[in-house]
């Protein structure tokens, strides 16, 4: 899923539709990171949450 082989190597994306609660994408729109998207925050929280699942 990652190509390879140059210095701007990163995961693809993709475009999707995803329901949150409203609470939940007030917080993420509040609380990111200064120069990060919301979207990017949310994807970071969910790459931690895999990464400390990982079985």
């Amino acid at each position: 899923m990652m190509p390879s082989g140059g210095v701007f190597d990163r995961p693809i994306k993709q475009q999707i539709t995803l329901r949150l609660d409203a609470d939940l994408l007030d917080w993420f729109k509040n609380h990111h990171q200064q120069g990060e998207g919301y979207q990017t925050s949310i994807n970071r929280a969910l790459r931690e949450y895999v990464a400390q699942h990982h079985s």
